[in-house]
C-alpha cells in the first residue's frame, strides 16, 4: 500500500495512519521484526488505525527525514503528521504513545539525538513542517518511486492546475524551517512555473545534498535532475 493509498483509506474508514519504516538500518529491522511478532500490538494497531509500511523507503525519507531516523509516524486523514518518534521503541510503548494520539494529545516528536536532532527544529513546529511537505507531495499526485523510477520524468507528472496549491504548502513549510524536500519541490514548482531565477538557486542549494549519502543511485539521479535546472538557460 502507498503512502497515498493509505491516507485515502484512513479517510474512509475514519482512522489515523501508523507509518512504520526501518529497513534501512539494523536498529529499524529489528524494530519491524519485534512489533510483527506481538499480538499485542498487532491487535490494537489494526482495531485502530491504517498500518504502512512502505515499500520504497526512499521516497518516504526524502519526504520526511534527511537521515536514518525518525522510523514510526502517525499520520491523520487530513494529511497530518501528528507525531514521529526517532528511536526504536518496545511494542508496549508504542502503543502507549497510540493511545495518546487517540486521545487527541499533540507529543513534541520523540528524538534519537544522534540523528534527528539537528535535522529539524526540535519542537512542535517541525510536525507542521513536515506536514504541509506531504500535502504539497499529494497535491501533486507524484509516484512513491520518484527518485529510483527513470522511466519518467518529474517535471512531466507535475500538473500546472496543482502548482499554486503546492507552492501555497511548500511556502508554508519552509516558513517554519528547511529541509531537504520542501527545497527540493519548490525547485521544481518554480521551474514548472517559468521562475528560472529561484528554481536555479534553490538548486544549487541543495545539490549533494540528498538526505541518505548511502543511496547512491537516487542521490544521483536527483543531482542529475537538479544540474538540468542549474545548467539550463
Amino acid at each position: 500500500m502507498t503512502l497515498k493509498e493509505s491516507i485515502d483509506k484512513a479517510k474512509k474508514e475514519n482512522k489515523l495512519v501508523f507509518l512504520h519504516k526501518g529497513e534501512h538500518c539494523g536498529y529499524g529491522v529489528r524494530s519491524i521484526k519485534t512489533l510483527e511478532n506481538s499480538k499485542q500490538a498487532g491487535d490494537f494497531f489494526n482495531k485502530h488505525f491504517i498500518n504502512v509500511r512502505p515499500k520504497n523507503e526512499t521516497e518516504i525519507d526524502a519526504i520526511f527525514s534527511n537521515s536514518y531516523s525518525p522510523i514510526y509516524f502517525f499520520i491523520s486523514p487530513d494529511e497530518e503528521v501528528l507525531m514521529m518518534i526517532g528511536s526504536e521503541k518496545k511494542p508496549e510503548k508504542l502503543i502507549k504513545f497510540g493511545k495518546k494520539i487517540l486521545e487527541g494529545k499533540i507529543i513534541k516528536p520523540n528524538w534519537l539525538g544522534l540523528y534527528t536532532a539537528r535535522m529539524y527544529p526540535k519542537n512542535k513546529k517541525t510536525l507542521k513542517m513536515l506536514s504541509y511537505s506531504l500535502q504539497a507531495h499529494l497535491i501533486l499526485n507524484l509516484p512513491d518511486s520518484i527518485y529510483t523510477n527513470t522511466s519518467f520524468n518529474i517535471m512531466d507528472k507535475i500538473q500546472v492546475s496543482n502548482i499554486e496549491n503546492c507552492r501555497i504548502q511548500l511556502l508554508k513549510s519552509l516558513d517554519i524551517g528547511e529541509y531537504y524536500y520542501n527545497r527540493f519541490l519548490l525547485a521544481l514548482i518554480y521551474n514548472k512555473s517559468g521562475e528560472k531565477k529561484k528554481s536555479k538557486e534553490l538548486a544549487k542549494n541543495i545539490m549533494g545534498k540528498y538526505p541518505h549519502k548511502d543511496y547512491l543511485f537516487s542521490r544521483t539521479m536527483t543531482d542529475d535532475f537538479l544540474m538540468g535546472i542549474i545548467e539550463r538557460e
